[in-house]
C-alpha cells in the first residue's frame, strides 16, 4: 500500500496532508515499525531520518530500524555520514546493551570498506573515541583487515575502560585464535564462559573447531542454542563445525532451517552458495542452488548478493558490459568483496578489458603486498588468465601468510 501512496503523491495529491494523518496513526498505533519504515520510505533524507531516530530511541532493540537508518547514513553525499552511523549504533546500545553484538556486526556488513570505517571512528568527537564500545568497533574493524596486533591493543584499550565488556575479552580469544595461540585463546575465555553472551559460547565453539575439537564445539553450540534458538550466529556456527567434518548435508540443512525463519539473512543465502560453489557440495546442489537464488531475488532483490547474482546472470548469457557496469558499482560500494573483485575482473577480460583489470589487480598488489585476501585474488587472477608461473609465484605468497588450515572456516564465517 505504500507504493500506492508515494505514486499519489508523485501525481499531484498533496503531501503535507497526508504526512500529518500518517504521523496521528503512527502513534496512535503504538509507533509500530512498518510504518515507522513507510514514513521514512515517503519522505526527504533529513525527514526520514528524522523519524527513524525517533524511532530507535523509544525502541532501540528494533533491528529492522536500525539497519535502514544506518544504510540512510552511510549512503549520505556528505562525508560525515559513515560518523553518523557509527554514532546511531554507539547511542543504540547505550540504550540496549544487548544488541552490541548484532548492532557491530551489522554495521561492518554495512560499511562495506573497513578503511572507511576506520575514518569515520577517527572522526567521532573525543568522548565518544574514549567508550569502550567505540574500541571494540575499531578492533573488530582492524580484524577484518588482518591487522591483528593492532586489533588485540584496540581490545586491551576497551577492556581496561570498561573490565565488564564480555564481547571485548571474547573477541580478544578470537584474535588469539587466528594468531595461532588456541590455547591462550582458551585461558582468556576460561573465566566468562558461562556469561550470559550468546557470542562467548560462539567463540568458544570456534577455538574447540580451531584444534580439531569439533565435538567439543557442538556441544557447546547445541547448549547455548537451548538458551539463544534464535541466535543466527550460533546457527550458521554449527553449521561450519559439520563443514569442517565435512558433513555438507547437515550443515546445508541447518542453513536451509534458519533461512525458512529469516528469509531477510542476507549472510544465510551467501554461505550456502558458497557450499554449492564449492567442492564438497551437497547432492541435488544445481538445483538447490537455483531455488536459492530465486527466493533471494523475491525476498532481497536490492541486496548486494541478488544484485551480484544478477550480474553473473547476464555475464553467462554473454552481456559483459552489462555485468561489467553492475559490477563495478558493487565494487565501488565494497571494495573488500573478493567475490565481486574477481567477478569484476574476469568479466572485464572478457569484454576486452584486460590491460585495464591487470591495472587493478597490479594496484592492489602494490598497496597491500603483504595481505592474504589481495594475493588470493592476484593468484586466481592469473590462473584465469592461464598465466601458470605468475598464479605459482602468488600461490607461494599465499601458502607462506597462511598460518594454519582454517582457510574454508575463515571466508565462510569471520568476515
Amino acid at each position: 500500500q505504500w507504493e500506492l501512496l508515494r505514486y499519489a503523491i508523485d501525481n499531484g495529491v498533496p503531501a503535507e496532508p497526508l504526512f500529518q494523518r500518517l504521523d496521528e496513526l503512527y502513534e496512535q498505533l503504538g509507533r509500530p515499525r512498518d510504518l515507522a519504515l513507510a514514513l521514512a520510505s515517503l519522505q526527504g533524507a533529513d525527514r526520514s531520518r528524522a523519524i527513524l531516530v525517533e524511532h530507535l530511541q523509544a525502541k532501540p532493540d528494533d533491528r529492522e530500524v536500525y539497519e535502514r537508518l544506518i544504510q540512510l547514513d552511510l549512503n549520505a553525499p556528505d562525508a560525515q555520514g559513515p560518523t553518523r552511523a557509527v554514532q546511531t549504533m554507539l547511542l543504540a546500545v547505550q540504550a540496549e546493551p544487548g544488541m552490541l553484538q548484532d548492532y557491530l556486526n551489522m554495521l561492518i556488513r554495512a560499511a562495506g570498506d573497513r578503511q572507511r570505517l576506520q575514518t569515520a571512528i577517527d572522526n567521532l568527537p573525543p568522548q565518544q573515541q574514549a567508550l569502550a564500545q567505540t574500541w571494540l568497533l575499531r578492533a573488530v574493524t582492524l580484524r577484518v583487515q588482518g591487522k591483528l596486533d593492532e586489533a588485540a591493543a584496540a581490545l586491551q584499550h576497551a577492556i581496561v575502560i570498561d573490565p565488564d565488556l564480555v564481547l571485548a575479552q571474547a573477541e580478544l580469544a578470537w584474535i588469539m585464535v587466528l594468531k595461532g595461540e588456541a590455547a591462550r585463546a582458551e585461558e582468556l575465555l576460561e573465566p566468562i564462559k558461562d556469561a550470559d553472551e550468546p557470542a562467548v559460547a560462539r567463540i568458544r565453539a570456534m577455538v574447540f573447531a580451531s584444534t580439531e575439537r569439533t565435538n567439543e564445539a557442538i556441544k557447546v553450540l547445541d547448549e547455548a542454542l537451548q538458551r539463544w534458538p534464535n541466535e543466527l550466529d550460533l546457527l550458521m556456527e554449527k553449521a561450519n563445525v559439520h563443514l569442517m567434518n565435512q558433513d555438507v548435508v547437515q550443515a546445508e540443512g541447518l542453513l536451509w532451517e534458519a533461512l525458512r525463519a529469516r528469509p531477510e539473512a542476507e549472510q544465510l543465502y551467501r554461505v550456502l552458495l558458497r557450499i554449492y560453489d564449492s567442492n564438497l557440495k551437497p547432492p541435488d546442489a544445481d538445483r538447490q542452488r537455483q531455488r536459492l537464488i530465486q527466493q533471494l531475488l523475491q525476498s532481497l532483490p536490492e541486496s548486494p548478493l541478488a544484485r551480484y547474482e544478477r550480474a553473473r546472470q547476464h555475464a553467462m548469457r554473454g552481456e559483459f558490459l552489462c555485468a561489467e557496469r553492475m559490477l563495478r558499482q558493487l565494487y565501488e560500494e565494497d571494495p573488500t568483496n573478493r567475490d565481486v573483485l574477481l567477478a569484476m575482473l574476469q568479466v572485464m577480460i572478457k569484454a576486452d578489458h584486460r590491460q585495464e583489470a591487470q591495472a587493478i589487480v597490479d594496484e592492489l598488489v602494490a598497496a597491500k603486498p603483504d595481505d592474504l585476501q589481495t594475493l588470493i585474488i592476484a593468484r586466481d587472477f592469473y590462473e584465469y588468465t592461464g598465466d601458470k608461473e605468475q598464479q605459482l609465484a602468488y600461490q607461494h605468497r599465499v601458502i607462506r601468510l597462511t598460518e594454519f588450515n582454517m582457510q574454508l572456516y575463515l571466508q565462510l564465517f569471520t568476515e
